[in-house]
């Protein structure tokens, strides 16, 4: 088998081996294709590695597409103009850097029905990820505008454009509404959930495209007031998967189709998991269960795991070593399962509080919250039983008061489904499968 690869840190959760391998297994060619961890301290080392190892090729996520530039042989052009480097073809033990990145937003962008040949675009953000979008961009609409929080920043890269291109692009806005807007900036994810960097709604009209370079979270802030604005809207899955194909012809010299990104984006989407969030007695289990049956995936609950780690029942954890020690144990065992492919995961009622949880959850998996209505947790928490140590010495009003306590940390999700009292483990199923809809 002839090898390929992708180097960044972290890798685990990368989704270009399912990718290439889908795309070689179509193609019927005799390619595999590794993830490999590469700590910023050993970039050069396993880049001399994997040349030395044979490896025909490999792909260059973060934080490595600037740096791994000084340890290759040829750079093409567009990658120089682009400044980053995402593929790197072994020729005959010689390393030479492409880049796919804006080629694959392109076609991305055609793919979903958005051709932004002659239209007015708007990009959000002047960095890294703006460059290359920007430069392929500039030639093919009627008017490029970009807007950047720092200006230095944004006309730094109206130099490049210029310097690359020819072309100018247009540094602030000067329409009522544009046709297609692009989020190139990383508000929206990580630790700028919730966030957007587009408030002002209104030059967002009836038939405008609002595209974001982000896929985690599925759909972000910017993507949600746009869509509430009227806007047709695209999260950056697409944009990975064409700079896979086209990577991938680069390396193998295989003319894979463009059409296999439907094929990839369906594998893609039954390997993510299905994390259920929600407050103590949402039911999160029992719909859990009703879920991965439904849907024939696997079923796991993080706090039975939690019981299995250290010998003991919950209530006794907390007995013995208290919540703190709990929580620790939670983040563990959190860690171990956001590891799981194609899993529906129930996690405890307390799992959001700590950021760390669903930030490492979301590398692989859409979000879940069942919401329940404040009777339900009358219902089903006013004569707990004592299994819940949370609850031990607490009336309903205490419990009710940690439920309205909790809520923002239940927000960071990508569906959010209600729970009544009315309704039954099938109501809730349903609930849950509509908020699913194009998201598996």
């Amino acid at each position: 088998m002839k090898k390929l690869a992708v180097i960044g840190w972290p890798i685990a959760h990368s989704y270009s081996p399912l990718m290439h391998n889908y795309i070689s297994r179509e193609m019927n060619a005799d390619y595999v294709y590794e993830a490999v961890e590469t700590p910023p301290e050993k970039l050069g080392e396993i880049v001399s590695k994997l040349k030395a190892d044979g490896v025909l090729g490999f792909n260059v996520t973060a934080p490595h597409k600037f740096n791994v530039m000084q340890y290759l042989d040829e750079i093409s052009q567009d990658a120089q103009y682009f400044g980053a480097v995402n593929t790197v073809l072994n020729k005959n033990g010689k390393l030479i850097g492409y880049n796919t990145d804006a080629e694959g937003f392109y076609e991305a962008l055609c793919y979903s029905g958005i051709n932004p040949d002659g239209k007015h675009v708007l990009m959000l953000g002047a960095g890294g990820a703006a460059q290359p979008v920007a430069i392929n961009l500039v030639k093919k609409c009627a008017s490029l505008t970009v807007t950047n929080r720092t200006k230095e920043r944004l006309f730094e890269l109206k130099d490049v454009v210029k310097n690359c291109t020819g072309a100018n692009i247009k540094t602030e806005i000067d329409r009522e509404t544009y046709d297609i807007i692009i989020n190139c900036t990383s508000l929206g994810m990580g630790n700028n959930i919730g966030m957007s960097p587009l408030s002002d709604m209104s030059i967002i009209g009836k038939d405008t495209y609002c595209v974001d370079m982000i896929y985690n979270p599925w759909e972000t802030q910017f993507l949600k007031d746009a869509k509430k604005a009227g806007a047709k809207c695209v999260n950056g899955l697409s944009m990975l998967i064409f700079q896979g194909i086209l990577a991938y012809r680069i390396f193998t010299g295989i003319d894979a189709p463009l059409s296999l990104a439907d094929g990839i984006e369906k594998e893609i989407l039954a390997h993510r998991n299905i994390v259920l969030t929600g407050f103590m007695a949402s039911g999160k289990t029992v719909v859990g269960k009703a879920l991965a049956e439904k849907l024939g995936r696997k079923f796991v609950d993080s706090d039975v795991l939690i019981e299995e780690k250290c010998g003991r029942t919950i209530p006794e954890i907390f007995e013995k070593y208290g919540e703190e020690y709990f929580r620790s144990v939670e983040a563990q065992v959190i860690e171990e399962i956001s590891l799981e492919k194609g899993a529906v995961i129930a996690t405890g009622g307390g799992v959001v509080l700590n950021g760390d949880n669903i930030a490492v959850l979301r590398k692989n998996a859409t979000i879940v919250n069942l919401e329940p209505t404040k009777e339900v947790v009358i219902s089903r928490l006013s004569n707990d039983d004592g299994t819940r140590p949370l609850n031990k010495g607490q009336d309903i009003e205490q419990i009710l008061d940690r439920f309205e306590n909790r809520k923002p940390f239940y927000d960071n999700c990508d569906v959010k489904v209600k729970i009544t009292d009315e309704m039954s483990v099938e109501d809730s199923l349903s609930a849950v499968l509509k908020g699913l809809e194009g998201k598996i």
